[in-house]
């Protein structure tokens, strides 16, 4: 049985369909969310037909579950070479985020880990390794546990706002040069190499032996601020990135905008998104504790949506019947609200249709008026020309 069989999803489904909503709104979008310390943007390019990157920031907090609770900074980069990219990305990030809703614990490493393993086989059971996406993510568990991982070429930076100032990128490239440069311990930029060193070696979709790359506090200094891209962004000069990111913009709002005017002065030849967090941020930011429901709210470049869920954990000494019983409430809650969501669906069409309709009446209403003026006036013509004859 595939897994899109075995695991009846609630959260993902108005997850992908929300980002899917804001495809084409805007080539170019910023969202400032101050009270997560963080800003998030994207750009279509100058030279892409579509924008098949998709950004996220998520606070997941948990009334019933507290130690459920997580905030996510996440992005992925749907691969254009293969079918869906936009698709992929958007379906990734819907499943992390129901994983995540859906698991449990302090273990936020283990958490991000095994549900960017669960969006990777979720993926390749649709497309079997034709379709796919990067994916870079920053987790903060209730406790205040960190981790980060990577997927792709899509990289998470570390920015030291302190003496010296610098840049210093923590995820490394699942690509030739990547794994080049981590032998080497040099930076990618320094590996150079044509189009090939940079391809990837794997990415979500990829199915079986998939490895994501996880990062704990050992690799990075939480009072630093933090930087995700997709290679739309960080394919522009290090010096460059640099600057922008650890000196020459005041806030995170200003550090995302001139990351995303940058890549379009450079020739925009690629669709180009980041996330950027304040400095020490990642140190003191939590879900929230005020609760007394399960409180989902995820801001994107477009805008913010909040949502109300039941999760469902699966616990190790749930037995079989119990887990049965969970999947049918599950599926009985994602079946109404489905059928919901056709209803309203069906309204506006009709709405949409009879207004529609109102217009082409009154369109009709009017020509036909037109055309008995004008009728009138022929009449009226024709009868002048008769008098005229029988005068004459």
């Amino acid at each position: 049985m595939s897994l899109k069989a075995e695991i009846n999803y609630k959260v993902a489904p108005r997850i992908t369909e929300w980002l899917a909503n804001h495809a084409g709104m805007r080539d170019t979008s910023i969202e400032d969310v101050h009270e997560l310390g963080a800003a998030l943007g994207t750009t279509r390019g100058l030279v892409r037909t579509e924008n098949q990157d998709r950004v996220i920031v998520a606070r997941y907090s948990s009334g019933a579950m507290p130690g459920s609770g997580f905030v996510l900074y996440t992005l992925c980069d749907g691969m254009g070479g293969m079918a869906d990219g936009a698709k992929c990305a958007e379906l990734t990030i819907g499943v992390l985020i129901d994983s995540l809703v859906r698991s449990g614990g302090f273990d936020i490493a283990g958490r991000l880990s095994a549900s960017v393993e669960e969006a990777n086989q979720y993926l390749n059971s649709l497309y079997e390794e034709r379709g796919g996406t990067t994916i870079t993510a920053l987790a903060v568990s209730t406790n205040g546990n960190v981790a980060a991982l990577n997927v792709g070429d899509s990289r998470i930076y570390e920015c030291n706002e302190g003496s010296p100032k610098r840049l210093q990128q923590i995820s490394v490239d699942d690509t030739i040069a990547g794994e080049l440069g981590r032998l080497r311990g040099e930076s990618v930029s320094l590996v150079g190499g044509d189009d090939y060193m940079g391809r990837l070696a794997q990415y979500v979709g990829l199915g079986e032996g998939l490895m994501p790359r996880i990062y704990g506090v050992e690799d990075f200094d939480l009072n630093s601020g933090f930087l995700l891209t997709s290679d739309g962004i960080h394919g522009v000069s290090r010096d460059t990135l640099s600057k922008i990111a650890t000196t020459a913009a005041p806030n995170q709002l200003d550090v995302v905008k001139r990351l995303l005017h940058v890549s379009l002065w450079a020739g925009g030849s690629d669709n180009a998104s980041a996330i950027f967090i304040r400095p020490s941020v990642i140190r003191e930011v939590r879900p929230r504790q005020d609760l007394n429901v399960n409180l989902l709210e995820m801001w994107s470049p477009f805008g913010k949506m909040e949502m109300t869920v039941e999760p469902v954990v699966f616990s190790a000494n749930m037995d079989a019947r119990k887990k049965k019983q969970a999947v049918s409430d599950l599926n009985a809650s994602h079946e109404k609200e489905a059928n919901r969501n056709k209803v309203e669906k069906n309204k506006k069409q009709a709405a949409k249709q009879v207004k529609s309709n109102k217009k082409v009446g009154a369109k009709k209403k009017k020509s036909e008026a037109k055309q008995k003026q004008l009728d009138i006036s022929i009449t009226l013509e024709e009868e002048a020309e008769d008098g005229n004859d029988k005068a004459s």
